[in-house]
């Protein structure tokens, strides 16, 4: 699998730390596959009632930390761009009445103490940070109580799904350390749970969680944040890096496995207990359908929603004649001619002579003299846009899937040089694509191609495929995407040049007659985005210079305004021979 492929389908992030954390959350789902990014995620799947499926993907931090953390979250936000982010692991406990070893605690807020100072007398101060939760996720915390209480999570708590039997607890007095008001305090309410009673499963409970980059296994810490902020019910070391991440852009909720109380030196197995005890009810929790899975998003097409009973009484199969290039389809005008103020919902139709939307009060009309591009993108919007462009309501963390077409087109009156981009969006992805390639089509009847021919190398055919099969780019979609955002017209002095690649980017280099373009081909990136990062005429991408920079990669720098492009040696072998090369074409095309 690749970036591109799982890119926005992912409902869940979960974020692990530790290695058998790791382990306790990847066998409670599906195996999918393996991609790689930023990070190397585990794709799992999480079948739900009525056919539907949760897409997940599980990372473990290299480091235990804050920093690792947040570094982690960046990545798999930035990566795969989850709709949704846990935390996933164990966690240090309060001594309480309420809950002790093997529990699990859903974090309702975070208490972040990272920033720490300590004072001439040995004391410490600190500046508290962190919050609450995004609404979605809050909702969700406040609801867990309900959600035992009604039995919606089944049976998480037994045995069977926890994998192991509770381990035993044993109350010595070498176990217990802090000071003597703080042991007595650990022994009491330990024995509430375990003195002489009858193991029970474990419980779920909310609360405030706090975090540092300090492992906490002395009493005196936790004393002083108590102080501080007396709720907190748990403490870790990975939320608030999280939760710094996560804030302003997705919900994010922390699920830990009580492995330890502080003040109490406890088996070794409660870690591995307490691992498999919050992975056990994360999986409870996500049965419960806390998001809508995107998967099956609850927005599929555009404005109002309508319910689709025709599967009650299928149609006849009939054989698909092939169309006629003429063709009519449900659509909405977005916007982006800035000739036309007005949006609404008519019919687009596409004709040998131009392309036509009909609205309920205007007609918008494109020849096809004027449209040098038509592509199709499969967008994800979040509750402000969707409201915006779309008029369809919908929650914080929720998004509507629009399909759309973008044209590129030309400005007669030559008021905006590089014409301007018309967006068109379709009820479903088929009538996008239908309504692209019927673009393509009256091109092609036009004798021209529905794309400028600003860069036309005689060596690329005239239909070409503009992805391989990794998702990235070929020669000929690198061209497109040059010529795009070109006017005149200018022949290829040589064949695109890859200079650059990893597993999730690739670097070209197109030169043409009077300028050279640099394309960057970055699968982890969202939609819409424009790979081509610059373009400079030929005499002023001069000098080429090379610098050594990695094992297995160098820096290119052009002229004096960009530098510090990657090359890779794989590729490239002879330094010199590459920059001989580079300055022959450049001198040769002026």
């Amino acid at each position: 699998m690749y970036v591109g492929e799982i890119k926005g389908r992912v409902d869940f992030g979960i974020i692990t730390i530790r290695e058998d954390e790791f382990e306790a959350v990847l066998a409670r789902f599906d195996k999918v596959g393996v991609v790689e990014a930023r990070r190397r995620y585990r794709i799992r799947r999480l079948p739900l009632d009525g056919g539907d499926a949760y897409t997940i993907a599980v990372v473990r931090c290299a480091e235990q930390g804050t920093s690792d953390a947040l570094n982690t979250a960046r990545d798999i936000l930035e990566d795969l761009d989850p709709a949704f982010l846990l935390v996933v692991g164990i966690a240090g406990g309060v001594p309480a009445y309420e809950f002790t070893l093997g529990d699990a605690i859903v974090c309702t807020r975070v208490a972040d103490f990272s920033v720490e100072a300590v004072l001439n007398d040995h004391s410490r101060e600190y500046a508290l940070s962190g919050g609450p939760l995004h609404p979605v996720a809050a909702k969700l915390a406040a609801d867990v109580r309900a959600m035992v209480r009604d039995d919606e999570l089944a049976d998480w708590n037994a045995p069977t799904s926890i994998g192991m039997d509770r381990p035993p607890v044993m109350m010595e007095e070498g176990c217990f350390y802090g000071d003597d008001a703080w042991k007595k305090d650990v022994r009491d309410k330990l024995e509430h749970h375990f003195g002489g009673k009858a193991a029970r499963s474990p419980l779920v409970v909310t609360g405030p969680v706090a975090s540092s980059d300090r492992l906490i296994k002395e009493a005196e810490t936790l004393q002083v944040w108590l102080k501080i902020a007396r709720q907190i019910q748990a403490v870790e070391m990975e939320s608030a890096g999280v939760y710094r991440a996560a804030h302003g852009r997705v919900p994010f909720l922390a699920i830990r496995g009580i492995s330890d109380v502080v003040g109490f030196k406890r088996h070794q197995n409660w870690t591995t207990y307490a691992c498999h005890s919050a992975a056990a009810f994360t999986r409870a929790f996500l049965l419960t359908r806390p998001i809508a899975p995107r998967a099956n998003p609850p927005f599929q097409c555009v404005g109002p929603v309508k319910v689709d009973e025709s599967h009650r009484h299928p149609a006849p199969a009939r054989r698909l004649q092939k169309p006629e290039t003429h063709v009519a389809i449900p659509c909405k005008y977005v916007g982006g001619d800035p000739r036309f103020d007005v949006q609404g919902t008519g019919r687009v139709t596409v004709e040998p002579d131009g392309i036509t939307v009909q609205l309920h009060d205007q007609t918008l009309y494109w020849s096809t003299d004027s449209i040098f591009s038509v592509t199709y993108e499969r967008q994800r919007l979040g509750m402000e846009r969707a409201e915006y462009e779309e008029n369809a309501p919908i929650n914080p963390g929720e998004w509507l899937i629009r399909h759309a077409a973008f044209l590129g087109v030309t400005d007669a009156e030559d008021v905006l040089p590089n014409g301007f981009q018309v967006c068109i969006s379709f009820h479903n992805e088929y009538f996008a694509k239908l309504f692209v390639k019927r673009c393509h089509e009256i091109g092609r009847c036009a004798s021209r191609s529905i794309s400028p021919r600003i860069y036309a190398a005689s060596s690329l055919p005239e239909m070409p495929p503009y992805r391989d099969a990794s998702g990235f780019l070929s020669a000929v979609g690198v061209v497109q995407v040059v010529l795009t955002h070109n006017r005149d017209e200018e022949k290829l002095v040589a064949d695109p040049m890859l200079i650059y690649e990893n597993r999730f980017q690739k670097t070209w280099l197109v030169i043409a007659k009077s300028k050279i373009a640099c394309v960057l081909d970055d699968l982890t990136k969202p939609a819409p985005y424009d790979p081509l990062k610059w373009q400079e005429s030929v005499e002023d991408a001069l000098p080429v210079r090379l610098e050594r920079y990695e094992r297995a990669s160098g820096f290119i720098h052009f002229g004096s305004r960009h530098r510090r492009w990657l090359y890779s040696y794989h590729l490239h072998h002879d330094p010199s021979a590459l920059k001989s090369r580079l300055e022959a074409l450049l001198k040769r095309t002026g």
